[in-house]
């Protein structure tokens, strides 16, 4: 299947591309906020994947103001798909990762993928130009993962965190490294305990380059308890406090009424300016407001059983 027609580009521009559904909108408005003010040099554009019946185009470009003529909106459709047999992938907007070698212009020689939940707080240029050298990808080791057993991944060879990547669009396409993931997907779906990014692991172990954490910083950079707890370091770690991007993943959801990350004040600032302002946290309700006040002086061991239970209710 041939790549994407050309469009117009300036390829000196940095090219950053993310998968969106309506569901994410607004933590994609707060991340391309905070994208575009540390654009110190103006040269981001960001291409947006989105489901074809995706309807939230309209409060995206208000909040993004001027910044809007920076975003290109790419519908991903069934006909985009190179193998019939991946079609079921196309109802999960993470999945569209893997299909970018198709979805973007031929002549793009590298993107910069980001997911939605993040915070961006430095210029990308120093990332855009990281030397790739002989590796299609260069992305940070994620602090999670545990599940080496379920992947059949050895554990020594280090799993990638794909929440950001820098991508070699040319090889990323030409080693068809999107179809071999979606095909480990369709092949071994037990296996995926973190959806695409354990099928990106196996198609691309021992060939990712590896950034600096501060990148992507993540959910353990400012915990202290994240094997078992739900609790936050005072003060993060070095890399958590110096993070270039933040992101939200695992537990820590600062669009949560529960959860008390220390860059929440920080996000919440960016959504105040945009149209979900004045949308409540999905887990706002009479049993955490009457929680909440508790939660600082509760032990670890409590905490965690709530959330236990909270999981299941």
């Amino acid at each position: 299947m041939p790549r994407a027609p050309e469009t117009g580009f300036d390829p000196g521009d940095i090219q950053v591309v993310v998968a969106c559904d309506d569901g994410y909108a607004g933590q994609l408005s707060v991340m391309l906020l905070s994208l575009f003010e540390h654009d110190t040099s103006g040269r981001v554009r960001v291409h947006i994947l989105v489901p074809a019946d995706f309807s939230e185009r309209g409060r995206l470009d208000e909040a993004l103001g001027d910044h809007a003529s920076r975003l290109t909106y790419r519908a991903v459709t069934r006909d985009q798909c190179p193998d019939p047999r991946f079609l079921s992938f196309l109802s999960t907007p993470t999945w569209f990762r893997c299909l970018i070698g198709f979805l973007l212009p031929r002549a793009m020689e590298r993107v910069i993928y980001m997911d939605c939940d993040m915070i961006v707080r430095r210029d990308l240029s120093e990332l855009w130009e990281t030397p790739l050298g002989d590796h299609p990808v260069a992305a940070a080791r994620d602090f999670m993962f545990t599940k080496w057993h379920i992947l059949g991944l050895a554990k020594e060879v280090g799993c990638f965190n794909a929440g950001l990547m820098l991508i070699d669009l040319a090889r990323w396409h030409e080693e068809a490294f999107g179809e071999a993931a979606l095909d480990f997907g369709l092949k071994y779906p037990e296996r995926l305990t973190s959806y695409d990014q354990c099928a990106l692991n196996i198609v691309l172990q021992r060939r990712w380059l590896e950034l600096d954490p501060r990148w992507n910083a993540q959910f353990p950079h400012f915990s202290d308890e994240w094997k078992g707890g739900r609790g936050y370091s005072r003060p993060p770690s070095p890399v958590g406090a110096g993070a270039w991007i933040v992101h939200f993943n695992g537990p820590g959801k600062p669009w949560k009424y529960m959860d008390s990350h220390p860059c929440k004040p920080e996000y919440l600032a960016d959504k105040a300016r945009t149209p979900w302002r004045d949308e409540p946290p999905p887990d706002r309700n009479v049993l955490n407001m009457a929680l909440k006040p508790f939660r600082p002086f509760a032990s670890r061991g409590i905490r965690e059983f709530y959330w236990r239970i909270r999981e299941h209710v």
